[in-house]
């Protein structure tokens, strides 16, 4: 299960070897999608991730959103895979059989901003809204994606806390 944990020289990230790759596997498989965008295809994923640049002015809008999309989602992409790529090459240790590694602040936020990612895509997926989460019956398949927003925001907060709070002394 995952955990995260303040140490001297950073915040320990541990997560066990299913959720690496459920984490793993969904920052691939978005990085892909992004990568392979088609800018005149309507993708309410990548809408998503390449919001409207101008709100209220469709025309600026129309003018501005292409040439900032392909940056946009290429950030990601980069993002993305570094996550993917951060989880998959941990080291394992003998408690837990996943990952098991001491993040920097660097790190941290970087780790922070691709979850960030990975939950924007899942809402969009699912058409997640405020009031979704208490229509869903537990048996429906989105609820699944629901839970897993849920788990990506705990750690996305805890790593916040890390970053934002004073290094102890």
């Amino acid at each position: 299960m995952a955990g995260l944990e303040r140490v001297r020289d950073g915040i320990r990230l541990r997560l066990d070897a299913s959720e690496v790759d459920v984490v793993a596997s969904l920052a691939e498989g978005l990085a892909r999608r992004a990568e392979g965008a088609d800018a005149g295809q309507q993708d309410a994923v990548l809408d998503r991730l390449a919001p409207v640049a101008s709100r209220g002015d469709a025309g600026a809008d129309a003018e501005l959103r292409p040439m900032l999309r392909d940056e946009l989602l290429g950030i990601r992409v980069v993002r993305l895979d570094d996550l993917a790529e951060l989880l998959r090459a941990g080291e394992p240790s003998r408690d837990v059989d996943g990952f098991d590694r001491v993040l920097d602040r660097g790190t941290a936020m970087q780790v922070v901003e691709a979850l960030n990612d990975l939950r924007l895509a899942l809402a969009a997926t699912i058409g997640f809204d405020g009031t979704l989460r208490d229509e869903l019956p537990d048996d429906d398949h989105r609820a699944d994606a629901v839970r897993l927003m849920d788990a990506l925001a705990w750690l996305q907060g805890g790593l916040i806390e890390y970053v934002e709070t004073d290094p102890p002394r």
